[in-house]
């Protein structure tokens, strides 16, 4: 997963290649960018690249690095979700392909939409994001309001953390595909009602996301005084800091 450094089993496929120099050898394990791929493959430290998760998330990812359009791949962030779904008797799932296995998987069209619209995506998330591809995708106009200088709203957060660059690859995609299907983007300042409807929209799509709860067994005086962050805050918090803390970190989780 992504606890574990890219191209993880690179140091012991290129030991096993120099000792079985007849037999071609296949470098495998996090390898999800062409670039990646095809520096093994000019080192000669493999004599092909085996993909797998790659393939669940973008199978037309062959085809994608062939024509040098590295760019237009949606990358795997190595979640394991595929895996942990079929190991619970599941259909096979994928946190960042939201198109699994339908018979348009491939090349990523929809249908035109019989009537096109104006459509306001309120959120520049990764729903949000979604959103506004999947309505340009059919033909909609479409524009998108967010609160942040920068797409990916808590996402890109979470990425910043350690263990989660890979995320980012989620909203890079969703930006680029956005801003090549002509989607409109207006940031950086807090969307009213107004802002909205002066647009004259069709049908709007609330994709803000949503603020997290205060534990109802926790003094609500304690959440006034700012004494105990919610676990956002914490984490941006956390960013500000560049090395190791003192004392002790106490998490409060409703879900055990």
């Amino acid at each position: 997963d992504d606890s574990y450094p890219r191209q993880t089993y690179m140091g012991l496929i290129r030991d096993l290649k120099a000792l079985t120099p007849t037999v071609p050898v296949m470098g495998l394990g996090r390898i999800t960018d062409p670039a990646e791929a095809e520096a093994i493959l000019e080192r000669g430290d493999a004599d092909m690249i085996g993909l797998g998760r790659s393939l669940i998330v973008d199978p037309a990812w062959p085809q994608k690095a062939q024509a040098g359009r590295a760019s237009d791949i949606r990358y795997c962030v190595s979640c394991n979700t595929c895996w942990k779904t079929i190991n619970n008797n599941r259909h096979m799932g994928c946190d960042n392909n939201p198109r699994l296995a339908q018979a348009d998987e491939l090349d990523e069209r929809l249908e035109p939409a019989p009537t096109t619209r104006k459509v306001a995506v309120v959120g520049a998330g990764i729903a949000g994001l979604q959103a506004a591809v999947t309505a340009a995708m059919r033909g909609h106009q479409v524009m998108v309001w967010g609160s942040s200088d920068e797409v990916g709203g808590k996402t890109r957060l979470m990425a910043q953390l350690p263990l989660g660059e890979s995320m980012s690859s989620i909203y890079d995609h969703q930006w680029i595909t956005a801003q090549r299907l002509g989607v409109g983007f207006q940031l950086g300042r807090m969307a009213t009602a107004g802002d909205v409807l002066a647009w004259q929209p069709d049908t709007v799509v609330l994709a803000t996301g949503a603020q997290m709860t205060w534990p109802q067994d926790l003094p609500a005086e304690l959440q006034n005084l700012g004494m105990v962050p919610d676990l956002r805050q914490a984490m941006a918090e956390l960013l500000t800091h560049r090395g190791p803390l003192s004392g002790t970190a106490v998490i409060y989780d409703l879900d055990q």
